[in-house]
């Protein structure tokens, strides 16, 4: 991923990454033990739908092909069907491992994008959605490094 550098790939990864944090987020907010970890995937729904809504609006303007991700990639999906019945704390590490890879791999391609991309309006898209990026890892990491016996439950 991280050395994309057309549009339409960018596109597409970047659209998947969207589906799979908002599929997940969704997720978190029902199965999700810690009271924190259910909110962290509230605000994934909540960033990633506004990027989804925001690349799919620029992809038609700069007339790159984009369908909106009805289902998830082979490799999303397993991840997701992996957290499909975990509840309370085991749903929250596998939520926040994947959470942690995901937003890694996120900002290596937004980042990668962001300075060798072709189309600069893209670019700026990438730019602009690195720091949602960073603060969601930045999360993610906190959230995870938290004392099992310490996380607040609903």
């Amino acid at each position: 991923m991280s050395k994309v550098t057309t549009a339409q790939d960018f596109v597409n990864f970047a659209s998947m990454s969207d589906a799979f944090e908002i599929e997940s987020g969704k997720m978190a907010h029902k199965q999700a033990g810690n009271k924190s970890v259910k909110k962290f995937g509230q605000q994934l729904v909540t960033d990633h739908s506004k990027s989804s809504k925001e690349l799919l609006k620029l992809a038609k303007a700069e007339k790159i092909d984009l369908t909106t991700p009805v289902m998830l990639d082979e490799r999303h999906k397993s991840i997701a069907d992996s957290m499909t019945n975990a509840k309370g704390k085991e749903f929250d590490t596998a939520f926040l491992q994947a959470q942690v890879q995901a937003h890694q791999e996120g900002i290596a391609l937004f980042q990668s994008y962001s300075q060798n991309g072709d189309n600069d309006k893209l670019k700026a898209f990438a730019k602009k959605g690195l720091p949602v990026l960073k603060k969601h890892l930045e999360m993610a990491q906190k959230l995870s490094s938290m004392p099992q016996n310490t996380t607040q439950t609903q």
